[in-house]
């Protein structure tokens, strides 16, 4: 197998291995978790979540039949690193929720605005504490 195919199967098949972790994750954790902005409800049958489970292993030993034909590399990345990627998202879309970002919306009261910047801007600060955290 050409190099930059085997490249091009192994990012994809890291991409299909990381969403199937998190399918099983999410199946063998499957409380209701009630977040500030967001409820989780879990409507899925106990026999349904073993299936599920099941095809997902299936899938996993798959891939690993891959891997070991093609000699696929495994990638290795910092928890730093999925640390500091996280953080940086957070940090985009916190600048995006500023009043003038979000004028194109509708209209904010003068109050609201203060209050709005004010509390974007605590979270940035936290946010960037622990990137300056993440850094040393």
């Amino acid at each position: 197998m050409d190099e930059n195919v085997r490249r091009a199967v192994n990012s994809g098949l890291l991409i299909v291995e990381r969403n199937i972790r998190n399918l099983i994750k999410e199946l063998e954790h499957n409380q209701n978790s009630n977040w500030i902005l967001q409820k989780s409800v879990n409507d899925i049958p106990e026999e349904s979540i073993r299936k599920l489970i099941e095809k997902s292993e299936l899938m996993l030993t798959g891939i690993r039949r891959l891997e070991q034909t093609y000699n696929l590399e495994q990638n290795v990345v910092s928890t730093r690193w999925r640390l500091m990627n996280s953080l940086a998202e957070i940090w985009s879309v916190l600048n995006e929720l500023t009043p003038e970002r979000l004028t194109g919306y509708g209209s904010i009261t003068a109050g609201e605005n203060d209050t709005l910047t004010m509390r974007i801007n605590e979270i940035l600060a936290l946010c960037n504490d622990m990137r300056t955290i993440l850094a040393d």
